[in-house]
């Protein structure tokens, strides 16, 4: 049985970089917080939540950075990493009560990317320095113990997941397609293999492939 979920994305331009007087001036000005109508504040969801109340939104973002970049799942990649993770903080990070954002920037404590690191990647611990050809749109700020991103445009997809069922080894699989939620046209197909944890978004992901 499928459960579908309409979900409201907030997509950056991953494409551009952010100016140094940018970055300087978002950290140095008072931000004012902004949130969005979602259906959940990540930074609230609690860790026992089921399986499909919290991996949507990770598993959105995850999907939209692959094609963007045309990469496979690559735990492995420092880089790949920080691809994910910046699209999905750029998508869903506005969304996470312990986010800040001002005209040109989103703020976020380490403890709010160290949690969507957690969902996305079962196999790494630590969370690896930014590659330098990706500091022109995150970089880490060690004084204040949080990251800067830019901001980008909002779009809108529809995610079609199924519920997850038992796979090998404690594991679970979901599958779900991303389609243009006006006329129905299909982004892409994916299966997952996650497994359950203590983390806030209550998963990891193992595996991530398209179909």
């Amino acid at each position: 049985m499928k459960k579908i979920l309409c979900i409201l994305l907030s997509v950056c331009l991953l494409a551009l970089p952010m100016s140094a007087s940018v970055l300087a001036d978002d950290l140095s000005a008072p931000p004012q917080t902004q949130h969005e109508e979602v259906g959940f504040l990540p930074g609230s969801v609690p860790a026992d939540s089921g399986l499909t109340d919290g991996i949507s939104f990770p598993l959105t973002g995850l999907a939209l950075s692959m094609l963007e970049n045309g990469t496979d799942y690559d735990a492995a990649s420092d880089t790949f990493v920080w691809n994910a993770l910046y699209y999905v903080l750029s998508l869903y990070g506005r969304e996470d009560d312990r986010a800040e954002i001002t005209e040109q920037a989103l703020l976020l404590p380490s403890e709010c990317v160290d949690d969507f690191f957690a969902a996305l990647f079962a196999t790494r611990q630590e969370l690896p320095a930014i590659p330098a050809d990706l500091s022109g749109k995150i970089r880490y700020d060690a004084g204040k113990d949080l990251y800067v991103l830019a901001l980008g445009d909002p779009a809108l997809v529809s995610l079609d997941l199924t519920a997850p069922s038992a796979a090998a080894h404690g594991l679970f699989t979901v599958t779900g397609t991303l389609t243009v939620p006006d006329s129905g046209e299909m982004i892409c197909s994916f299966r997952a293999t996650l497994a359950e944890n203590d983390t806030m978004f209550g998963f990891s992901v193992v595996d991530f492939v398209f179909s």
